[in-house]
């Protein structure tokens, strides 16, 4: 049965970027490169501005988030 395909329009820059950054993702790591490539079309890229709340600890899982770079605090509460 096959499943259906989601396939998120980027270009060939953010390809590479996001291809470069699962690299080291030990999630990815077994995938053979259609499987990689699969994974990648489903992806998109989301910019997210400075002191823009993104999730809260606890919250139910929508997305999968691969973060490229950083330059903020996330905070854990017990």
């Amino acid at each position: 049965m096959l499943g259906l395909q989601v396939i998120h329009a980027k270009t060939d820059e953010q390809r590479c970027r996001l291809q470069e950054t699962c690299e080291d993702i030990l999630l990815f790591e077994n995938l053979d490169q259609e499987q990689l490539s699969q994974v990648l079309d489903a992806m998109f890229e989301r910019t997210v501005k400075v002191d823009e709340h993104v999730f809260d600890q606890g919250d139910d899982g929508d997305n999968f988030y691969v973060i490229e770079s950083i330059t903020t605090l996330a905070v854990l509460e017990n």
